[in-house]
């Protein structure tokens, strides 16, 4: 949820060095989600399994990067450039807290 909170301010700023402050934390955060879900994803899956699911993991990954570039190019042509890390980082924020409730929800 901070990703998405720190992406939709870089949409927010409108000079480049608040730009560079909200992409340096949003890297900062990026920076420790990564290995805590990686670390996850390997004590919760059979030994035998672990590669299957870091391919998965990692293939998943490259295609939703892909489509969300052409969903964004299409989303330009309608709404302006300054918009997208807002509509983007919103989304993902509302997705951030259904994910967590309804992982709290189900106990896991």
């Amino acid at each position: 949820m901070l990703i998405g909170l720190t992406w939709a301010l870089f949409g927010f700023s409108t000079h480049l060095l608040i730009g560079m402050f909200v992409i340096g934390m949003y890297s900062f955060i990026s920076s420790f989600v990564v290995p805590f879900e990686r670390g996850i994803m390997q004590a919760n899956v059979n030994q035998e399994d672990v590669g299957k699911t870091f391919g998965l993991w990692n293939t998943t990954s490259l295609i939703s990067v892909q489509l969300g570039s052409l969903f964004t190019g299409f989303l330009i042509i309608y709404i302006e450039l300054i918009y997208i890390p807002i509509i983007f980082g919103l989304l993902e924020v509302i997705f951030g807290i259904y994910l967590y409730l309804t992982l709290k929800r189900n106990n896991i």
